[in-house]
């Protein structure tokens, strides 16, 4: 296959990609309807971790870049700003 079909082949994927949606489950063969993320452990024993941020002003979205999205969900480390 010549470089030029190469590239053709790239630009129909990537061209195509934003087309599909997918929805990812752990534990689980089917995520529930209006998720994007389902996690399952089946035992009721388990939990899911964040990521663990140590905020001190709770009316900015500071550490975190300023187009981060409404809703990220972050576990704050800072007992003081409580």
């Amino acid at each position: 296959m010549n470089i030029k079909a190469t590239y053709h082949i790239l630009f129909i994927i990537l061209c195509t990609s934003g087309l599909c949606h997918s929805q990812i489950s752990i534990g689980n063969t089917n995520a529930a309807n209006g998720s994007s993320l389902h996690v399952d452990d089946y035992s009721g024993q388990k939990g899911v971790i964040l990521t663990r941020s140590n905020i001190a002003d709770l009316t900015t979205v500071a550490p975190f870049p300023a187009a981060t999205p409404e809703g990220t969900l972050t576990f704050n480390t800072n007992v003081a700003s409580a």
